[in-house]
């Protein structure tokens, strides 16, 4: 009996075994991997295909003045980081400052310098930007030191390049890209020319990318809010498409 018990089970066991067999066939069959997509340059632009990953979101912090704060918008939302950030799936960390500068000579009074009580240079927001820990450090401005390339020249260029210096050693990884400064619609002054020169220099110098003329973006009246100065929500957007069209045809680092 106990013999004929044995021989019984076998043939259940191996059926059971094939159903075994046969589920996990078709569980393996049935999945399938959801397929890697990638990325599209939009319309009007050229770009090799990649990855999601590897080209729209990223952590950008940006250092830059009133401009780059949003002066002249009618919200933040409509300030060019903001829009840039979104458009790109940045994560933006904006440290924009009115009157924040590359330079600031430390002999001279905030109130002459930048006509506030104390004057912060980006050099000063460093550490800030590492705790963002981003991939992208964008730096803009320089308009409201712009009296001090023809005063203090010399000291100025070698702040530019120290800040890249620093920004470059502290972010070893991070892309950074540096914007020409930007000006309104009257005739862009020579300095601010010498002065995008000198930016130019110092941060290829330290291996990161410059968008350059930028200073020629808001030329039309349009473009400047009442107070002859700032972007309006009209000027925000022209920046903001310039950096996008810039990025989607520029080649970048990958993220880890």
């Amino acid at each position: 009996m106990a013999e004929n018990s044995k021989k019984d089970r076998k043939p259940l066991l191996s059926v059971i075994l094939i159903v075994i067999i046969v589920i996990l066939a078709v569980v393996n069959f049935a999945y399938k991997p959801t397929p890697r997509v990638e990325w599209q340059a939009p319309a009007g632009t050229t770009s090799t295909k990649n990855s999601i990953m590897e080209y729209n979101w990223r952590k950008t912090v940006f250092l830059g003045d009133s401009y780059c704060a949003g002066a002249g918008a009618s919200s933040q939302t409509k300030r060019w980081t903001t829009i840039a950030a979104k458009s790109l799936h940045w994560e933006e960390f904006n440290l924009c400052l009115g009157a924040n500068e590359y330079f600031f000579p430390s002999s001279d009074t905030g109130e002459k310098v930048c006509g506030a009580a104390t004057c912060v240079d980006y050099a000063a927001q460093i550490s800030d930007a590492v705790a963002t820990k981003p991939n992208v450090v964008i730096i803009s401005g320089g308009r409201d030191s712009l009296g001090l390339v023809a005063t203090n020249g010399d000291e100025f260029k070698a702040q530019i390049c120290t800040l890249f210096n620093s920004v470059r050693k502290s972010l070893p990884k991070a892309e950074i890209v540096a914007i020409a400064p930007f000006w309104d619609a009257t005739a862009v002054p020579n300095d601010l020319i010498l002065m995008n020169n000198w930016i130019y220099g110092c941060a290829t110098q330290y291996g990161a990318k410059y968008i350059a003329k930028s200073f020629n973006w808001l030329s039309s009246k349009a473009a400047i809010s009442s107070d002859k100065v700032h972007p309006n929500d009209v000027g925000h957007q022209i920046i903001a498409d310039k950096l996008i069209a810039w990025w989607n045809n520029t080649a970048h680092n990958k993220i880890a």
